[in-house]
C-alpha cells in the first residue's frame, strides 16, 4: 500500500515527537509531554481520531494489536465526554493530502509564519479540522512504537507506566529487553501541540528454556487489559492526575 505524498513527511515529525518528554508521577515512571496549564477539560465536541499507525512506520509484528487499540482509545475519549470522529485508512489519506494543499495554498499566500521547509502538523492540522467542517476540540494521533522494558530479575518486566510478567524468564533475568508503547500526539483544532505520552503495552519475546534464547510471542498484543492499561497511561495525566489505570 502506497504513502500518500505526506506520510513521509508526518512519519518524521512523529518520531520528533518522541524525543522530548518528562517523568510523571505513577510508581512506574512514564514519559509525557503536556503544555503549561490545567489538564484538559473536554467541552463534550468532537475528537477526531487519526488511523493507529498511519503516521509513522511501524516495525513487523505490531499490527496484531492495531484494530483492538484504537477500538480502547476511542473507549477512553469517549469516558471523558467526547465524541470520537474516527477515519478510516482511505479517508484520511483523502482528508490529509486536502489539508497538505490548503496548508500549502496558506503558506504561498503569506498566511503561515512557520520557517519549515516543509509542512508541519501545526499547519496540517487546522486545515484537516476545515476539511472535516469539524467542531473538534483535540486531533489524537495514535502510534505504536517499539521501546526498552528493565528486567531486575525473576518475571517482572517494567516501562512506560506498566509491569508485566514475562513467560519462561530466568531467575537472574535482568538488563532490558524490547517491548510495545502506545505513543500518542494531541493537538488542538489550532494546530498547538498540548500533549505527547507514552503507555506501556506488552512484552513482544518469550525465552525459550530449552534455546535460551527470545523467541516472538505468537500472542503478542492480544491481552485486551495489558492494551487498556497502555491506552489510559499513555494520555495521562491529560485528563487530571486523579485518572487511576
Amino acid at each position: 500500500m502506497s504513502k500518500p505524498p505526506t506520510r513521509l513527511l508526518i512519519a518524521l515529525l512523529a518520531l520528533l515527537a518522541l524525543s522530548t518528554a518528562c517523568a510523571s508521577s505513577r510508581t512506574i515512571d512514564h514519559e509525557y509531554e503536556m503544555s503549561p496549564g490545567n489538564a484538559f477539560v473536554p467541552t463534550g465536541k468532537e475528537a477526531i481520531l487519526l488511523p493507529i499507525n498511519e503516521t509513522m512506520e511501524v516495525p513487523t509484528g505490531m499490527e496484531a494489536g492495531e484494530r483492538t487499540t484504537q477500538e480502547l482509545i476511542v473507549e477512553h475519549l469517549q469516558s471523558k465526554g467526547l465524541s470520537v470522529k474516527t477515519l478510516e485508512v482511505r479517508e484520511y489519506r483523502s482528508v490529509m493530502q486536502q489539508a497538505a494543499n490548503r496548508a500549502d495554498r496558506a503558506r504561498r499566500a503569506g498566511e503561515s509564519s512557520s520557517t519549515s521547509e516543509s509542512l508541519t502538523f501545526e499547519e496540517v492540522v487546522p486545515q484537516m479540522v476545515a476539511v472535516l467542517d469539524s467542531d473538534a476540540e483535540i486531533v489524537v494521533i495514535p502510534n505504536m512504537v517499539i521501546r526498552v522494558g528493565r528486567a531486575s530479575g525473576g518475571r517482572s518486566i517494567a516501562w512506560d507506566g506498566v509491569r508485566r510478567r514475562q513467560a519462561g524468564s530466568f531467575s537472574d533475568n535482568t538488563g532490558t529487553v524490547s517491548v510495545a508503547s502506545l505513543h500518542v500526539a494531541v493537538y488542538d483544532r489550532d494546530g498547538v501541540k498540548t500533549f505527547s505520552g507514552f503507555g506501556g503495552l506488552d512484552i513482544l519475546f518469550k525465552i525459550n528454556m530449552a534455546r535460551r534464547r527470545f523467541e516472538l510471542m505468537d500472542d503478542r498484543l492480544q491481552d485486551e487489559d495489558n492494551l487498556r492499561e497502555g491506552v489510559c497511561v499513555a494520555f495521562y495525566p491529560l485528563f487530571g492526575t486523579d485518572e487511576r489505570c
